[in-house]
């Protein structure tokens, strides 16, 4: 059996045990037995639209309605027309101002009388999403050919781990979240570096530094959390979960996490080009010594390195922007109060921890890459 066909049968192997988590995690959650009323969510597109009057009382406080004819698109009563009430406020950006022709959302509720009523959830993105998402796909292919085709697999492998070998254990509860995160780091590390690159030196060494620089991420991450007194409830979404329906969860563990992976992916793609420049140079020149082909792998460090943790730092900054303008909006609030705030603790920390698990990861992998490649050198020679 050759090479090529042990690893696609060691990443069968994984993937199998990956489904089989997943099937325990989906089994039963205490999340999903909460005591929420059901409701359907259906398709739909917006005939007719009219204004109706209010109360004289209810429109000086900034109360409107429209009464929209809307048709169902999806679901058992596809094709059926339905006439909805549409309520806005004065705060505009809460209302869904939809138009003839726009594509929705319906929810349908039913009263215990059996009744149902339609009203508008919201807008129809799931399209959209997915043109964006085929364009990607699309464009993988085109210009990466059968290196697209792997990122593709791995791509969906990954959100596939996540979601149910991370948030199924996560929310069946009673897992150790410190654990889970490095089991499903390791996973997503392999299944991406070995289906892309094979059962080479470089891979093994990418891996090796990956292991090593998230590691050393999560041990600050852990130690900052716990040091800084992070909640892990500083968003809005966080607070809301705890409050409803996951309050079983410890939610510094899902801070710890979120550092941890959201770090991943830079941290592989940093090791991965320093292991795969020194086997490039080992080939060219077999005779160099491990010396020799370290210091080659932090040259290549030293380069990628600023490029990427400024990509982390960014990446941050960015999904962090509303954050930014609230406080700087706030002239009067003092620096030490904002210095201290959770909130904003929360997101330094997620860019600082992610960006020395980066850093470090480019000496452990020059070193593995060092080691490993000089080893086959030699056994060659």
């Amino acid at each position: 059996m050759n090479k090529k066909k042990r690893s696609f049968l060691l990443i069968g192997f994984v993937l199998l045990a990956v489904l089989l988590a997943a099937a325990v995690a989906s089994a039963k959650s205490p999340a999903a037995t909460a005591d929420i009323p059901k409701i359907n969510y259906v398709e739909g597109l917006i005939l007719t639209q009219e204004a109706m009057e209010v109360d004289p009382a209810r429109a000086q406080s900034g109360l409107g309605a429209t009464l929209i004819k809307a048709k169902v698109t999806s679901g058992p009563d596809a094709g059926q027309e339905v006439v909805i009430i549409n309520r806005t406020m004065d705060r505009s950006f809460y209302n869904i101002m939809a138009k003839p022709g726009d594509k929705v959302i319906l929810a349908l509720m039913t009263d215990p009388s059996g009744k149902t009523t339609y009203h508008i959830a919201d807008y129809e993105r799931g399209s959209g999403l997915i043109w964006l998402a085929g364009l990607f796909i699309v464009l993988l292919l085109l210009f990466g050919r059968g290196v697209g085709l792997r990122a593709v697999f791995v791509i969906g492998t990954s959100l596939v781990i996540l979601y149910y070998g991370f948030v199924g254990q996560v929310l069946a509860g009673g897992v150790n979240v410190l654990l889970l995160t490095f089991i499903v780091a390791i996973l997503i590390s392999a299944i991406t570096l070995f289906s892309v690159s094979g059962r080479e030196p470089k891979t093994w060494a990418a891996f090796i530094g990956t292991m090593g620089g998230v590691a050393a991420a999560g041990l600050l991450a852990a130690t900052a959390v716990k040091l800084m007194h992070l909640t892990g409830l500083s968003s809005e979404e966080a607070m809301i979960l705890k409050a409803t329906v996951l309050k079983h969860v410890d939610f510094q563990g899902i801070l710890f996490a979120g550092v941890v992976l959201g770090a991943l992916g830079a941290v592989m793609d940093v090791a991965i080009s320093i292991a795969a420049a020194q086997q490039e140079v080992c080939r060219n020149c077999p005779n160099l010594s491990r010396k020799e082909l370290f210091s080659s792998g932090m040259s290549v460090g030293r380069d990628v390195m600023a490029t990427d943790a400024n990509t982390l730092i960014l990446a941050y900054a960015g999904s962090s922007l509303p954050l930014v303008l609230l406080i700087a909006s706030q002239p009067d609030l003092s620096m030490l109060r904002i210095f201290n705030l959770d909130l904003l603790v929360t997101e330094f920390v997620r860019a600082l921890v992610g960006s020395v698990g980066l850093v470090l990861s480019i000496p452990l992998t020059a070193a593995a890459g060092a080691f490993l490649l000089s080893v086959r050198s030699r056994d060659k020679g």
